[in-house]
């Protein structure tokens, strides 16, 4: 009976302490506010988390600013204190494998429809040499 305890006790213990770790790749920044828009990577944020803090951190409400996850901005709002200074931001960025922008041919050789069809081919023929005449 004791057995069965000690084991149901122990595996509860497991799932509790399993469920209070942070995700792997925590990113932390600190940003001196200069203007409503701040760029916070240049890779694209996890929406799953994200949090950002005042400087004594407290953590700041989402009413308060929005942000652009595919593009790693944070916007805020009109309604954010004038006089908070600094934030710093906890995030998770995605694997750039997942951002990347995949093609199957590469544009820079697609030619642009065009009606005159002469630019695109031109055939010059090669100058004879007659000198077995």
């Amino acid at each position: 009976m004791i057995k069965k305890i000690l084991i149901f006790i122990c595996f509860f213990v497991g799932i509790f302490t399993y469920g209070q770790n942070k995700p792997k790749n925590i990113k932390i920044k600190t940003f001196i506010i200069v203007s409503d828009t701040i760029q916070i990577d240049s890779l694209s944020i996890n929406p799953n988390y994200f949090r950002a803090y005042h400087i004594d951190n407290q953590l700041i409400d989402s009413v308060y600013y929005h942000v652009d996850f595919v593009k790693s901005l944070l916007v805020l709002q009109n309604n954010f204190d004038n006089s908070i200074k600094q934030i710093r931001v906890e995030y998770q960025e995605l694997p750039a494998f997942l951002t990347k922008t995949y093609r199957a041919f590469n544009s820079d050789l697609i030619v642009p429809k065009t009606t005159d069809e002469s630019k695109l081919f031109s055939y010059q023929a090669k100058n004879k040499n007659n000198f077995l005449k």
